[in-house]
């Protein structure tokens, strides 16, 4: 069933990959790419979600470099915004 929801969402263009599956082992395991399995038992009152988050992170890498310069550039342009108050201030002071 995980091949056809995976090609149902890759129909509407959005990417899709089964990251682990469940069988009758009581084991929670995770899959890399190559086919490595590793364990990711929750610690006691964890998440399972959360060693999965920890995995795979809660971002995509393109997403973190378009925000880090969306924030260089919020830095600049306030900065630039802060040196033209203080010109016009001292304009008006003389």
């Amino acid at each position: 069933i995980s091949e056809q929801i995976i090609s149902d969402l890759a129909a509407i263009n959005i990417k899709c990959a089964e990251i682990g599956y469940v069988d009758n082992s009581r084991q929670v395991t995770m899959i890399y790419e190559g086919e490595e399995k590793r364990s990711i038992l929750p610690q006691f009152r964890e998440s399972a979600y959360t060693k999965i988050k920890q995995e795979i992170g809660e971002e995509t890498p393109e997403l973190k470099l378009e925000m880090e310069k969306k924030i260089e550039k919020a830095a600049t342009d306030t900065l630039k915004k802060r040196l033209k108050i203080i010109d016009y201030i001292k304009k008006q002071s003389v």
